[in-house]
């Protein structure tokens, strides 16, 4: 479990059953309720219930023109569940592969007149006799023009009263009190064009929210509880994600502006899908203008990813990040940055572009490209990869100089 929970991160249980959520379904996500909803004074709870469990059974992780949401996200998203293309916890296609249970924990209101509705639900797992949690989600059941109900983001309604400015091609929304730095967003434009250039993309608009930190980002996307909290590390309210389906990045209060690590994120719409994954988190960390990582010098993720390694002589890097390091090191972040340096230090951005292009998630694809590509043999990947990792740790990472 404890494998699968890191994999879930990078991409990222015993329900009450009662009233009409408590039937198991042949496909869909199994949907149970502690709501009352026979009996219910209020009738609007039970439609708003039964309006969350036939959109759980209706192939949540698919893109189609799902009746069970309303036509304005539909028109505004090219995803239009926000939960759905969430950066790294991918909700969905996880219930739709291992088997996640929903329970229903409340149904509230939102508005005095009645139109609108919070739903507050449990992703979980039944671990023998422990629920083990996955997410606590907020999704919105609001009536539309005809008076009927349907499913909408929770982030437009915690956003209502943030600012908003578009600098360049990127909108900004901001929460209350926090002070735009217009410097940082032009150079976000800036490194947005840097990327256009390096590697072939179109000029494409983005949207980046600024929440204090963390905690307000994760509730901005509708999370109130996600697993990643099990594995916290150095200032993890520092963290953001990106949606890419939607060019939506979540920065914070301290990235503001300029967050390059997401900004990379973007790069990834326009790779082949299965792209490595040494690729897509090693470009992500290799612009960094400060050469941090989560507020910590990255020689000191380094210092002690080498130190790890030291301590496990066992640990093959011919596997490249499959090991388990819990959060003492980041192996998924850091041995994915030693490979996209060595690719440019070996063939610059041509190279780099054809390996992010030809080389799927398959190790021994990647395997294949440090032997033919970047003249290491596969025997001598390990050794190759502690030394540059040990060299990042003694004398700081910088990019190849050279890389055109």
């Amino acid at each position: 479990m404890k494998s699968f929970l890191l994999t879930l991160l990078i991409l990222a249980i015993a329900p009450i059953a009662t009233g009409i959520c408590g039937e198991e379904k042949t496909s869909g996500i199994v949907c149970h309720s502690q709501v009352l909803l026979e009996n219910q004074i209020n009738p609007d709870i039970p439609a708003v219930a039964k309006l969350w469990e036939e959109y759980l059974n209706s192939r949540p992780d698919s893109l189609y023109n799902n009746p069970h949401w309303n036509e304005a996200d539909k028109a505004r998203y090219t995803s239009y569940d926000l939960l759905r293309s969430e950066g790294y916890l991918h909700l969905y296609r996880q219930a739709a592969t291992s088997g996640l249970d929903n329970l229903v924990l409340s149904i509230v209101p939102l508005t005095d007149n009645g139109d609108c509705y919070d739903i507050r639900s449990m992703f979980y797992w039944q671990n023998e006799q422990v629920p083990y949690v996955v997410a606590i989600v907020h999704v919105l059941a609001r009536k539309d023009e005809r008076g009927e109900f349907k499913l909408a983001n929770w982030l437009h309604w915690y956003s209502r009263e943030w600012q908003t400015k578009q600098v360049g091609l990127i909108t900004y929304h901001y929460y209350p009190g926090y002070r735009f730095d217009e410097s940082k967003a032009k150079k976000a434009n800036q490194f947005l064009a840097m990327l256009r250039d390096k590697f072939e993309l179109p000029e494409e608009e983005v949207t980046v929210y600024i929440s204090p930190g963390w905690k307000e980002t994760e509730l901005l996307k509708g999370y109130d509880y996600t697993v990643a909290a099990t594995v916290v590390s150095d200032n993890s309210n520092l963290g953001g994600t990106t949606d890419i389906d939607n060019r939506i990045i979540y920065s914070n209060a301290v990235k503001g502006e300029f967050y390059e690590h997401e900004l990379m994120r973007l790069v990834r719409n326009h790779f082949p899908q299965e792209m490595h994954r040494l690729f897509t988190n090693g470009i992500a960390e290799y612009y960094t203008e400060d050469r941090m990582m989560r507020g910590v010098p990255i020689q000191e993720h380094f210092d002690r990813l080498d130190r790890y390694l030291n301590e496990h002589p066992e640990i093959d890097l011919q596997e490249f990040d499959r090991f388990d390091a819990g959060n003492r090191a980041e192996p998924i972040y850091l041995v994915g940055l030693a490979t996209v340096w060595l690719t440019l230090e070996k063939g610059g951005y041509d190279l780099l572009k054809r390996g992010m292009r030809t080389v799927s998630n398959n190790d021994d694809e990647m395997r294949r490209f440090f032997d033919r590509e970047l003249g290491i043999p596969v025997d001598s990947i390990d050794r190759r990869l502690r030394e540059l990792i040990h060299h990042f740790a003694v004398n700081g990472f910088e990019p190849v100089a050279h890389a055109h």
